[in-house]
């Protein structure tokens, strides 16, 4: 073996063939932790911009729909974050902590428990989206049994689940809805008498609701069930936006108010934030966590099961007056769809 010194290079020989190795220069290690920060910096810079401005505007469509991830640009920028601290360029990381906090603000809040205050008429309610395409029915029955809800609130049902629905008829002896091949069927199974109940289209292009009311321990309670369009092209994002307004112009307020389904936006998106507003509702998630229910490892999930959880939003919503309160909330068990169920327990407060 033979060994040679040069001035920029080392050369060892071991017999043939002669293999040269180039120390990297400390310009280059220098120049590719700048390169590094200034990625990881970009990316969580970036990320807040996008998170923070699709909040509070709506348009165009695109924006809106980012303004869902809010999860998901926090959880990015957390790992672009710990890679700039091993870059060590202070600066940059304090303006990246910065960022980081105001990212935190969306996210946190919906972890944050509230108060404790005296309830009466306890009612328990659980929402799930079926899926056109799934056919499991015995899961949502097991949920249903595992769960014991007051109420029942269903969305993309249809006639093939008339048949192994049926059990619950003993359960849930009221029942009110609308059942159609394509995904705009919706209907309601309770414990307690249906009153007033009627199927509305909020705008003459919107997917049919349910409107209904039932009474909890001798206190009215409006329920109102909704499903509103999926928002992937320009015409059903209007469409959706539309019916969202009209809800917020034709809802009765007059009672204690629960409005619950698939909405098909998070608690993030400007739309969403107005009807809430306007109804002077408040999202039953606060307190519980943000509870991301689409899309969910399924057979009919548009996404593969690796990427499904990575990408789930809060699109499935419990929205309620502001004389009830969230004693609970969770996500059920799968039942085969590519949402999880929501179940929700309320109570009426004392004196309100």
């Amino acid at each position: 073996m033979a060994i040679g010194n040069f001035a920029f290079s080392a050369c060892i020989s071991v017999r043939r063939p002669v293999y040269c190795v180039m120390p990297r220069s400390k310009f280059q290690n220098q120049l590719a932790v700048k390169l590094l920060a200034l990625l990881c910096f970009g990316g969580i810079v970036g990320s807040t911009l996008v998170a923070i401005v699709s909040t509070r505007y709506g348009w165009p469509m695109l924006l809106e729909l980012a303004s869902h991830f809010q999860l998901q640009y926090f959880g990015f920028s957390l790992v672009l974050l710990g890679l700039l601290l091993l870059t060590r360029q202070r600066w940059l990381i304090l303006i990246s902590l910065l960022c980081i906090s105001l990212l935190a603000q969306q996210i946190l809040p919906w972890y944050l428990p509230h108060l404790p205050t005296a309830n009466t008429a306890l009612l328990r309610v659980l929402a799930s989206n079926l899926n056109v395409n799934n056919f499991d029915y015995s899961r949502l029955l097991n949920l249903v049994q595992q769960e014991q809800p007051d109420v029942v609130v269903l969305m993309e049902v249809n006639d093939t689940w008339g048949k192994p629905l049926a059990p619950l008829h003993r359960q849930y002896p009221y029942w009110f809805g609308l059942s159609e091949e394509a995904s705009a069927g919706i209907a309601i199974l309770s414990r307690s008498p249906l009153e007033n109940s009627q199927i509305v289209r909020f705008r003459r292009d919107s997917t049919p609701s349910i409107m209904t009311q039932l009474t909890i321990d001798q206190h009215p309670v409006s329920l109102v069930a909704v499903h509103p369009l999926v928002p992937v092209r320009p015409a059903l994002f209007h469409r959706r936006n539309r019916q969202f307004a009209g809800m917020s112009e034709q809802i009765d307020r007059s009672n204690s108010l629960i409005v619950v389904g698939d909405f098909n936006a998070t608690m993030w998106s400007p739309y969403l934030q107005m009807l809430t507003a306007k109804l002077g509702l408040h999202n039953s998630r606060k307190g519980f966590g943000i509870l991301p229910t689409w899309t969910t490892p399924s057979p009919v999930s548009p996404f593969p099961a690796w990427l499904a959880p990575l990408l789930a939003i809060p699109i499935d919503h419990c929205l309620i007056s502001q004389n009830l309160r969230t004693i609970d909330m969770h996500t059920g068990a799968p039942v085969g769809s590519d949402h999880l169920p929501i179940v929700v327990d309320l109570a009426i407060s004392n004196g309100q």
